[in-house]
Formats: structure tokens, sequence, C-alpha cells
């Protein structure tokens, strides 16, 4: 096995895989990230799903609520545990006191970023999986009934959380376990803004050009153009796609800049010991 890993992947690669190989045999012993891949996302399902089937059955099917609502949610909780994905892993490190041992390795923070990417995505996988089939099985909702239209709304989500979750990253790198809220809280600073369950429009004036600029907003708009008008449109995704480029590539050079910042001044040992 290890013959065929040294033939098939590089120095790059392997490091990559033994970071994405030692979460995936921490899961299976750690009660919180199954609560985190089952437990939250079905409460989230129950609460807001059984609201959606209230409000479908008052408004006497002019809308269905149900379609809407429980894609929007299914399409949110894709987002948030993008950004939860790369945090958390950083902070499983932290957690166990490893951060250390882990960036005096050859591993780079490019390939600790790529790494929990791609654990994280093999987690969402599972998570879409179990939602999908509980809104099945629960309300008669099937999330992939839109096709493969689906597929570009999605990846404008990962791209977002996935920038979330560097920016949250890099900052408690830089100031320590005292940022570890932004974990579970900064996903939900953007949710106002970003039209979830509701269209933009129906915000303020200042709240409307805040929204345009987050790539989300794009996302949602196009989940309920499917859904109410049967309609794709590839400019509102192109634009979402072209903010989210923007928002990636300035959150990869931030943690960059906050990476340097904490070797130089050597508080990376401190991580974890606050």
């Amino acid at each position: 096995m290890g013959q065929i890993l040294d033939n098939s992947l590089g120095s790059s690669g392997k490091r990559i895989f033994a970071l994405v190989l030692r979460h995936s045999f921490l899961l299976p012993r750690n009660f919180t990230r199954w609560m985190d891949m089952f437990y939250w996302p079905l409460l989230d399902l129950l609460v807001w799903g059984y609201t959606t089937v209230y409000l479908n059955a008052a408004a006497s099917g002019r809308i269905n609520f149900v379609l809407l609502f429980i894609g929007a949610l299914i399409s949110w909780d894709i987002l948030f545990r993008a950004q939860q994905s790369i945090t958390v892993t950083f902070l499983e490190d932290v957690w166990s006191r490893n951060i250390l041992n882990l960036f005096v390795s050859p591993l780079s923070p490019a390939e600790f970023l790529i790494g929990a990417i791609i654990y994280g995505m093999l987690k969402h996988l599972i998570t879409i999986s179990f939602m999908s089939l509980m809104a099945f099985w629960l309300y008669n909702y099937n999330y992939f009934s839109l096709g493969w239209y689906l597929v570009p709304t999605i990846l404008n989500l990962l791209l977002f959380g996935w920038s979330l979750g560097i920016i949250t990253t890099a900052l408690i790198l830089r100031f320590g376990q005292s940022a570890e809220v932004l974990a579970w809280g900064l996903a939900f600073l953007v949710q106002p803004f970003v039209g979830v369950f509701y269209p933009v429009e129906t915000l303020p004036p200042l709240f409307v050009t805040i929204s345009r600029v987050l790539p989300p907003t794009y996302a949602f708009r196009q989940l309920r153009l499917l859904v109410l008008q049967k309609r794709f449109d590839w400019t509102i995704l192109l634009v979402g796609f072209g903010l989210n480029c923007l928002y990636l590539l300035g959150a990869i050079l931030f943690f960059i800049g906050m990476w340097r910042i904490v070797k130089c001044r050597g508080s990376l040992a401190r991580l974890g010991n606050e």
C-alpha cells in the first residue's frame, strides 16, 4: 500500500492525504463530530421543516413553502458546513495540542487548507445525503429534483463557505482561542443579508446594497428561480462565481499574511496552551 502511494502521489500529495487520513481515523471516535454531521442538521430539518409544512397549509397551496424553504435550508447547511469543515479541522489540532507538531513538519499552509477542504468534502457528501434522505422521508421532498442546475449553485455556496472557513482559521491562528466563537458565528453574520429564506428586496436599502457584494445572494436567488419559475439564469450564477473567486483569493492571501505574522512572532507555540 505504501509503495502504491509513493508511486501515485508526490510529496505534497502524500502530506495532504495523510492529513485527510488522520482526521478520518479520528472521526469514528469523536461523538461531537457525529453530532455535527447528523444531529444538528436533523434538528434544523425538523424545526424548519414542520414550520414550512404549517405555512404551506396556511397558504392553501398558493406557494409551495416546502419546496422553497427546505431546499433553502439544505443549501444553507452546505455553506455553513463548508465553513466549519476548515475551521473545526484546524481547531481539532489546537484542542489536541497537535498544531505545533503539524506545522513543524514539512506540511505547508496551502497543503493544510487543501487537506481540510478534501476532508470537509467527504463529510459534506455524507451530511447532504443524510439530510436529503430525511427530507424525502419526512416531507416527500427531493432536493435533487432540480437536476444538474443544482451543481453550479452548490459550488457557489461551497466556495463562499471555504472562504469564510479560511478567514476564520486565519483569525484564530492570529488571535488565539479567544477567536474560536467565530467558527460557529461568522456564517450567521451574513445570513440575514443573503436572502436564504426570503428575497433580498424585502430588506432595507442599505442591507440590499450589502447583499449585492455577497456571493450566496446570487446562489439563493437562483434557487428560488428554479423552484418558483423553473428557470435557470447563468448571469446570476456567473456574477456569484466571480465574486467568489475574489473572496477566495482574498481569504487565501489573508491566511498567508496571518501565518507569516504568527511565524515571525513565534506565537504558534502558545496556541492550544492558552
